[in-house]
């Protein structure tokens, strides 16, 4: 089933469901979760899911607990013809390591985890396997992520394939090389962090200027929410929209100043550039961890 699953497409007409198993059903793992069973391709998708403990579960995640079934991981790798790691970059390796005797041959394996090269991964797993790195953000359950894609050393055309057919059910698909996966989670991936850090700091200026913590709140949420819907069907550049509303002598004009004059440009490279500092600290870590447990 394995092999027959990668080389056909998603828009094709399996014969039998693709096997999708993922693999720790935190926050990102459930958000994948949620959009894949949102898709149109719903019915030609079998989702299974693992957690750690029973509280993570939620009413939309189909998960088993590893809590009630240690053996989850290996059980739902054997008959899973994808299978999405969701777990922290420090315990990847493990658990590549973990479900590797249980694959099937031809298996596509997709770790979400930062720093953790693909080759890394390739060598932790049977030579049949192939790995995919995905770095897709949190709106993937909303079927409106970014995610970046790239295809491990050995990867065959057909797993390669298969990874970027799911993961355009979740909304755009960006192919990268090896060495600028980590710089698009940055980017992208933590994408989101940046945004809801933005909203809380503009939501906590208005409960300054007086505003109560719920209108504060909906004030920004909406004003977000309505001024990024305007950039898309626009089909402008943020900063000609930007032009057109800080009008000289107008009051934006004098708050855009003050936000220039911070030069958050600089502040949002610095920013990523830690956090690619990370990144390097979590491979390492990782990779020490994986050697000294193979060991």
């Amino acid at each position: 089933m394995a092999s027959r699953a990668i080389e056909d497409s998603l828009n094709a007409e399996p014969r039998e469901p693709l096997r999708v198993a993922i693999l720790g059903a935190g926050q990102l793992g459930r958000s994948i979760l949620a959009g894949l069973a949102r898709s149109q391709a719903r019915d030609a998708i079998e989702l299974a899911a693992s957690t750690r403990r029973s509280c993570d579960l939620g009413p939309d995640v189909r998960a088993v607990s590893l809590e009630e079934d240690p053996e989850a991981n290996r059980r739902l790798a054997a008959r899973a013809d994808v299978v999405i790691l969701a777990v922290r970059p420090t315990q990847t390796m493990a658990l590549a390591a973990e479900i590797a005797p249980h694959l099937e041959p031809g298996a596509v394996v997709i770790p979400l985890a930062i720093g953790i090269s693909a080759a890394d991964l390739e060598g932790a797993l049977p030579p049949s396997a192939d790995v995919v790195r995905a770095m897709p953000n949190l709106s993937v359950e909303l079927r409106l992520g970014v995610t970046g894609l790239s295809a491990g050393p050995n990867a065959s055309t057909g797993g390669a394939a298969l990874a970027r057919d799911l993961f355009e059910l979740l909304g755009t698909v960006v192919v990268v090389p090896e060495d600028r996966v980590d710089v698009l989670s940055v980017v992208s991936g933590a994408g989101p962090a940046y945004a809801y850090f933005l909203l809380e700091a503009f939501t906590t200026a208005a409960r300054a200027l007086g505003f109560d913590e719920r209108a504060a709140s909906s004030i920004m949420l909406r004003t977000f929410r309505g001024s990024l819907a305007l950039i898309e069907p626009s089909g402008r550049a943020p900063s000609a929209l930007l032009a057109e509303i800080a009008s000289p002598g107008s009051a934006t004009e004098r708050a855009i100043a003050v936000l220039r004059e911070a030069d958050l440009a600089n502040l949002a490279q610095r920013a990523m550039e830690a956090a690619l500092e990370r990144a390097a600290e979590l491979r390492t870590s990782a990779v020490s961890l994986a050697d000294a447990s193979f060991a």
